[in-house]
């Protein structure tokens, strides 16, 4: 059977998966809160004074997103680290705004259709469990939000792919390249009526650019939806996904006897379902949401051949929001996130045979919020927005917290300037508690507060140009410890009574799009990092906050259906290495080296194609290659990264 008729087969055989009536109405469209922009340089406001940067399923495109790191490349204040060509290991690979390097717990949070999606073991972002193919744009809020999420200092949000438009379609994705490189996935979608339904499967794999640095990731989806009535949906969402990457050996390891020793590899298995009943009206919008996250990651070969880890997460529970529009100025929402982890971890000793195990307790989380906006005046001239917003939790293992936030924007048309604080509160992953778990015994722990303030000024050009300057501060406090081995001793005192730190930003974005067929954005953020620890030495650097980091690009329709989009990422002063959470001084790094500054230049040329008599419609031809430059650099020191690469490969798209 030739291709486009399979294709076709398919998704003409979707309708008869469902016999819902095709006279139901779609749910009207969602309200968002400021315009969404095709760069994301450019931050919007989520809401309640909080902004937010989008990358929107185009940009994912553009550019050449093979895995979860790569959707967040250009996204202004994020940085994302690897020492293979896809995939991540164990430890922290995502950094926003200089958080994420501490170990364990990275002060991040990582969520799909807005329930997490992270290794709450350690507190890995574990993007080996998210495949790009079911992605339909990612959020990403740089700073604490109490009223959007909780334990954190950060979100990245990813939004996932559904049918939003009547109609059915197939799609075959083909590419292949540099070091055996190679990417397949098949979609198929179908919206009739009440019914919507949303199939995906991918194959991603390369064999490294170095000696045992190969990688894959196996992905199936399914996300389907029901109209009820013309305000009341169903959905219902599945993904499995395989995920296996290696580790090379260090260019810094000198014995020769790991020479022939096993290496790392790390294996995901990840199964993850939401359920939600989402409604729509005029003047309120909400949900109520179930899920489920069961993911086994496993370590091989640790410790060069020494042991098999094994860690074992379930993360479920419900969350439910509702906003209300009481006027046409006000604004309010409210809601609660109820979570619940049950983790294991266990390591086999290769050499004597013997298993340890670790069950943790149980960890619930009840976080009850609430949040107020108000306009006074009118937008098209002078106006003023003052919101609030409040979240409480209740942890029944790491206790209570508060985090409140507030923001004040004055406005003149386009023009506007705003004030902005919020408290992140950041819980303690329950692996801290590993070192006296066979005891039974353990001092008590609270989570680590940062008091978040940022000033912003931004000017939008009628949709010809938007450019904005921020100047952000933390301050972090009762950062708390990790004795994870039951023979480096254990303290009374789970938090660190004189540690202090305090990140210092300025951040400058703007996009401009003189004519349609042309759009160029970039970003720059400047950091400065005081971190002061128990031992009383106060650290000028820390891991991943480079002091100054770059963004920019273009993307250009030179020509019709055809495409030039360019990218750079430059990031200056980096320092390698984990900020380590045991010890005498909980600020202490593993290394701290500096690593040579990062400048990756990237393209992506491509030209989109129709044809009739096998019905594709919007197909696509492309080639693209990263590191153009052939810069030499590594985000870890010892492993260094590919030169250039290249991607050719095609879509074909029946409709």
């Amino acid at each position: 059977m030739r291709p486009h008729r399979l294709m076709q087969a398919v998704a003409c055989a979707l309708p008869s998966l469902c016999t819902f009536s095709a006279s139901a109405q779609q749910l009207p469209a969602v309200t968002v809160v400021g315009v969404v922009p095709s760069s994301q340089s450019t931050s919007v406001e989520a809401g309640f004074g909080v902004m937010k940067n989008v990358v929107t399923a185009q940009a994912l495109q553009n550019q050449n997103a093979m895995d979860f790191n790569d959707t967040l490349k250009n996204v202004p204040g994020v940085m994302t680290t690897s020492t293979t060509m896809l995939g991540s290991q164990t430890g922290a690979s995502l950094f926003i705004r200089g958080r994420g390097a501490s170990h364990p717990s990275p002060d991040l949070l990582v969520q799909f259709d807005g329930v997490p999606r992270m290794g709450a073991l350690y507190g890995q972002t574990m993007g080996d469990g998210i495949a790009v193919n079911t992605i339909r744009d990612v959020e990403v809020f740089t700073s604490p939000a109490p009223a959007y999420f909780g334990s954190g200092y950060a979100l990245v949000n990813v939004k996932p792919a559904y049918m939003n438009q009547d109609g059915h379609f197939g799609e075959i994705s083909l590419a292949g390249g540099s070091h055996q490189s190679f990417r397949e996935s098949l979609t198929a979608g179908l919206k009739e009526g009440a019914f919507d339904f949303y199939a995906a499967q991918s194959w991603l794999s390369t064999d490294g650019h170095r000696d045992h640095s190969r990688a894959n990731q196996q992905n199936y989806y399914v996300n389907m939806g029901l109209a009820l009535n013309d305000h009341w949906e169903a959905r219902l969402l599945v993904n499995q996904v395989y995920g296996q990457t290696q580790e090379p050996l260090s260019t810094l390891d000198r014995d020769p006897t790991h020479q022939d020793m096993s290496l790392p590899r790390y294996d995901t298995n990840a199964t993850f379902t939401t359920v939600s009943l989402n409604h729509q009206y005029d003047r309120a919008d909400g949900y109520l949401k179930l899920y489920w996250n069961d993911t086994t990651f496993d370590i091989k070969n640790e410790n060069f051949g020494q042991a098999d880890s094994e860690q074992k997460i379930r993360l479920y529970g419900l969350r439910a929001r509702e906003t209300l529009f009481p006027t046409d100025e006000t604004q309010v929402m409210f809601g609660f996130d109820l979570d619940r982890q049950v983790l294991q971890n266990s390591q086999l000793k290769i050499t004597t045979g013997q298993t340890t195990v670790w069950d943790f307790p149980d960890v619930s989380v009840f976080s009850p919020y609430a949040a107020l906006s108000h306009l006074v005046g009118d937008e098209a001239s002078w106006w003023v927005k003052p919101s609030a917003g409040l979240r409480w939790f209740h942890n029944n293992l790491f206790g209570n917290q508060t985090a409140p936030q507030a923001g004040l924007t004055i406005g003149y048309a386009e023009t506007s300037l705003s004030l902005d604080y919020a408290r992140g509160v950041n819980y303690p992953s329950p692996v801290v508690l590993q070192g006296a778990l066979h005891s039974g015994k353990w001092a008590n722990v609270k989570p680590e507060i940062v008091d978040h303030y940022e000033l912003r000024l931004s000017h939008d050009w009628d949709q010809v140009a938007s450019t904005s300057v921020a100047v952000f501060d933390d301050r972090g406090r009762d950062r708390f410890r990790a004795f994870m081995s039951p023979n480096s001793g254990w303290l009374n005192q789970m938090n660190d009574p004189i540690g202090r730190y305090k990140i210092t930003g300025v951040e400058v974005a703007g996009t401009l799009k003189p004519v349609d067929t042309l759009e160029v954005f970039g970003s720059a953020t400047w950091m400065k990092v005081s971190a002061t620890g128990a031992d009383h030495k106060t650290a000028t650097h820390m891991p991943y906050t480079p002091k100054l980091m770059m963004k920019a690009g273009v993307d250009w329709t030179f020509m019709p259906r055809t495409r030039l989009y360019a990218d750079i990422q430059h990031m200056r002063d980096v320092y390698a290495g984990t900020t380590v959470r045991g010890g005498s001084n909980p600020f202490g790094m593993k290394d701290g080296t500096k690593l040579k500054d990062i400048t990756l230049l990237n393209a992506r040329l491509s030209r989109t194609f129709d044809d009739s008599s096998w019905s594709l419609k919007d197909s696509e031809v492309f080639i693209a290659v990263d590191n153009l430059l052939d810069h030499q650099y590594c985000y870890q020191d010892g492993y260094p990264m590919p030169g250039m690469t290249w991607l050719v490969g095609t879509t074909l798209r029946f409709e």
